[in-house]
């Protein structure tokens, strides 16, 4: 997987599912990241997955064919793409999946963008209030066509343009009722003074004097580095 912890992550769930073992390893730094939460979890629904190394950490080997089911209970203080691994993989288990969060998951916008997904390939799962995700069995995705909708991520850097360079920038192709938390760039810039406008799928930014305000930023920490831009031209 070189360097991808997403793909760490998600192809973990989803080796359980095959027919013959599947050894997960990358790069030296991807041998660095823990990858013991989805690990563990899957173990709790009675997947078979060995370190070939250090404990905790990949490579991995994962002995498939199945994920039988049940409950689990993980960590989500530091990502949510463990749960977003789980469930993706967890409508093709035995028996029904029980996955439950111990403490507060972070990055929560990320893991709606999942269930978004799921829920549009005819998948059904269960959120109550990220706390507890209930994925019943014997569901399969199906086929769709779908148009990929512009990355509010990427376009967070056009608008910081504007915002730093006083001026006006539109950036197209955005869906408005996006599941994307870093939509909430907007609403941040916004909040420091400038002046947004939305027009169907287009965005546009009016750049104005920028003032500080304090935000939390643990469900959308792909916005920091904008964001912390911005705040140093208020």
């Amino acid at each position: 997987v070189g360097e991808s912890g997403v793909g760490m992550n998600f192809l973990t769930s989803l080796a359980c599912l095959s027919q013959t073992p599947v050894t997960i390893t990358g790069a030296k730094r991807i041998t660095e990241r823990p990858v013991a939460e989805v690990v563990s979890g899957l173990a709790q629904l009675g997947c078979k997955i060995e370190y070939l190394k250090n404990e905790g950490y990949p490579p991995i080997k994962i002995y498939g064919d199945k994920i039988p089911g049940g409950t689990a209970k993980i960590k989500g203080e530091k990502s949510s793409q463990y749960f977003s691994s789980i469930v993706i993989s967890s409508p093709y288990a035995d028996h029904e999946v029980i996955l439950k969060c111990v403490d507060t998951m972070t990055e929560k916008p990320y893991f709606d963008i999942s269930l978004q997904m799921m829920s549009n390939f005819g998948v059904k799962a269960e959120n109550n209030n990220y706390k507890e995700m209930i994925i019943p069995p014997g569901q399969k995705y199906i086929a769709q066509e779908v148009t990929v909708e512009g990355d509010y991520s990427s376009a967070s850097f056009f608008f910081l343009a504007a915002a730093i360079c006083k001026t006006k920038i539109t950036v197209t192709g955005l869906n408005p009722e996006t599941k994307q938390g870093d939509k909430q760039f907007l609403s941040l810039i916004e909040k420091m003074g400038c002046e947004i406008s939305e027009k169907g799928r287009a965005v546009c930014v009016q750049g104005k004097q920028l003032r500080a305000i304090e935000r939390d930023m643990g469900n959308i920490p792909d916005l920091v580095p904008p964001f912390a831009v911005a705040a140093a031209f208020a």
